[in-house]
């Protein structure tokens, strides 16, 4: 005995007839694939529905440049994307600035070699369209017992810590 395929719901049913025109290879294999053969079967799922979210939710894409927006005004730094890179030199430093944002409640992660040359390890901060302007507010207060945000090159965007 086969089991049966579940039934679409309304939800996949609408991204399909949505997204058909924009990517119709990935939704024909969609349809073909069977769950215990075919590994990247979620991969292949999200794909369009994030497209579908791109073009239905644009309140986040609004949202999210809000966020951008408020990094700017909270630290006078002019960044142009929600992805935000704080060059701090050592791996140390990188680690020590890392483990304190992550104390005061916020999630930075340190780069460091070998995806950055020696000396120049980085944070990283993500900004998104779930934030909400007091948490970059917070953000912006925390990483400013870090760095100097008056130091900051702007002609290159590098933002030198304190530490």
């Amino acid at each position: 005995m086969t089991a049966s395929k579940p039934p679409c719901s309304s939800l996949q049913t609408k991204i399909k007839k949505t997204l058909y025109t924009i990517m119709p290879y990935d939704l024909n294999l969609l349809s073909m694939m069977n769950t215990s053969v075919y590994t990247d079967k979620q991969l292949l799922h999200a794909k369009p529905a994030a497209a579908f979210v791109a073009q239905e939710e644009s309140w986040r894409r609004i949202a999210l440049w809000e966020r951008v927006q408020d990094f700017r005004t909270f630290t006078g730094i002019g960044i142009t994307s929600h992805i935000v890179s704080i060059v701090v030199g050592s791996e140390e430093k990188s680690l020590l600035a890392s483990r304190h944002m992550l104390d005061s409640g916020f999630h930075v992660t340190a780069i460091r070699p070998p995806t950055v040359p020696p000396n120049s390890c980085r944070l990283r901060i993500t900004l998104s369209a779930t934030h909400k302007r007091k948490d970059v507010k917070k953000l912006a207060a925390a990483l400013s017992r870090y760095i100097n945000f008056q130091d900051v090159n702007h002609e290159n965007a590098e933002i030198l810590a304190k530490l």
